[in-house]
């Protein structure tokens, strides 16, 4: 672990490189004083140096060349070179033959220096690469995961944390696997304070790697629920995969995990010396360290109070949705951690500004006024179980003439996934506030929410194949006035479905909101 007092030197040579990550170096540079007198960077906030488009590369760059969908980097070695890089990057990677990767290679090192990790792929090079960067760092490491709510803390942790006058830097959208996270370390530098990195997982081992790149100070554990339970195959497999962030947070760390699953600690190899579990309502209160007392939805948000290991503070989020009460506490844990005490923080360091809002990811419950009244709820970046019947439960307790819950597939759930399915559709049906479930999709999962309500309620759902033949039946459906939910897994496409309805009948849309 990096000693943060220790002053961050954001410069770094090729024989650094070459020596941190055991590379072989090719090309017109020959030495060690060569290797080191070529300089890596810094850029203006002191970056790493680091770029993985040819696009974006700066003059001093070092341009990592990854596999891509139609091509390798090493591909456009030349074109790196040309737009100024310094060097290039590149593991052994398998996608090519032996033939044409050394011809590639060949080429590339008559232009300038190409460091060669014989040993892998370029990924995990790149891997390699952000755990050098990282441990010459003095900035803290802030690592998230869970089943749900990993994007949702990290938005509102970063917000806390920029409140409290600490630079940060966070992970792009959901950039939360072997390529995102190094990104994340690789863009931190002698400007930052702190970085979050949000850590997915798609097979047991995945987390546990990504904590030996990011070496995090802090792990946070939003959540072990049904998500991923195709890739696991049990609620148990998905507790161990998730409590390796537990396990991989260093000795002199903290965790924070959920008070109602102590599960999670059991089945980390090894533990933090400080765990911060925390909660939301009375079941939870003995256990947590960080609990929300009180909790209602505000006009802007939901708003509350919490206690941070002793002390009491109001809360008011610009964030529809009783469940971020529970990422809000994850996150005021972390903050408490970075700060040294509670005591330290001033009265409103929970209060977040709704201009705060707009650096929140998009997708995750968005709030859009109708013209002509009504609104669409936008949850379509991503979904499982537990989220479902959060978003549900929030339009049902969300005002309008009529609310439509307009959902799709939930991805990943195996196994279990039609009666996984038909319980949300169940749910849905059970709430007597919502008067219309539409599902878009074909096959097994789409019949499956599609059931549920229709046992639930006696009458059918609407259903349309996809999310084009929704737009093109929008009248038949949706009425000025409605309150409308959408959510689904993100490869479902519903939020292009989001997106046209409030394109066509938002406040201030050219057509004032008249449905046809």
């Amino acid at each position: 672990m990096t000693d943060p007092a220790h002053d961050f030197d954001p410069r770094w040579s090729l024989l650094d490189i070459v020596e941190a990550l055991s590379l072989a170096a090719y090309g017109p540079i020959s030495g060690d004083q060569q290797l080191a007198d070529t300089r890596i960077g810094p850029h203006g906030g002191g970056d790493a140096g680091v770029a993985f488009d040819t696009r974006s590369v700066r003059d001093g760059d070092l341009f990592v060349a990854l596999q891509g969908t139609r091509s390798h980097g090493i591909e456009h070695a030349a074109q790196a070179f040309a737009n100024g890089a310094a060097a290039v990057l590149a593991g052994t990677d398998l996608e090519l033959d032996d033939d044409r990767w050394a011809e590639l290679l060949g080429e590339a090192a008559q232009l300038g220096p190409v460091l060669v990790a014989t040993d892998c792929d370029s990924v995990t090079a790149l891997g390699r690469l952000a755990r050098a960067w990282r441990r010459r760092s003095s900035w803290r490491v802030v690592g998230i995961t869970g089943s749900s709510g990993k994007t949702g803390t990290k938005d509102l942790l970063a917000a806390l944390l920029r409140r409290a006058g600490m630079r940060v830097v966070a992970s792009h959208a959901n950039w939360n696997n072997e390529i995102g996270v190094p990104v994340t370390l690789l863009s931190a530098g002698a400007a930052t304070d702190v970085v979050i990195c949000e850590m997915g997982m798609r097979g047991p081992g995945q987390v546990a790697w990504l904590c030996e790149v990011a070496d995090p100070d802090i792990g946070i554990v939003t959540t072990a629920g049904t998500a991923h339970l195709e890739l696991l195959g049990s609620v148990e497999a998905i507790v161990a995969a998730k409590a390796e962030l537990l396990a991989g947070t260093w000795a002199g760390g903290v965790g924070v995990f959920p008070a109602v699953q102590p599960a999670l600690v059991e089945a980390a190899a090894r533990v933090p010396d400080r765990l911060l579990p925390f909660g939301v309502g009375e079941s939870e209160a003995d256990d947590s360290a960080v609990l929300v007392t009180s909790l209602e939805r505000g006009d802007d948000g939901i708003r509350g109070t919490i206690d941070l290991l002793g002390r009491e503070l109001e809360f008011d989020v610009p964030l529809h949705g009783l469940h971020h009460a529970r990422n809000l506490a994850a996150a005021a844990a972390v903050l408490v951690a970075l700060t040294g005490s509670a005591d330290l923080l001033p009265s409103d360091a929970l209060v977040i500004g709704g201009e705060e809002r707009d650096a929140f990811t998009r997708g995750r419950g968005d709030r859009h006024d109708m013209a002509a009244g009504g609104l669409v709820i936008d949850a379509s970046y991503n979904a499982n179980p537990e989220s479902m019947r959060a978003a549900i439960d929030e339009l049902s307790a969300t005002s309008g003439d009529r609310r439509v819950a307009v959902l799709g597939r939930m991805a990943e759930l195996g196994a279990a996934s039609r009666e996984l399915h038909e319980q949300v559709g169940e749910h849905a049906a059970g709430h007597g506030a919502l008067d219309e479930l539409v599902v878009i999709g074909v096959g097994a999962d789409a019949d499956a929410l599609a059931d549920g309500w229709l046992r639930g309620r006696g009458n059918a759902a609407r259903r349309y194949d996809d999310v084009d033949v929704a737009i093109a039946a929008l009248g038949e459906w949706h009425r000025a006035g409605d309150a409308v939910l959408v959510k689904a897994s993100n490869s479902s496409g519903l939020g292009r479905l989001a997106a046209t309805l409030v394109e066509r009948f938002g406040a201030g849309s050219a057509e004032g909101g008249e449905v046809t």
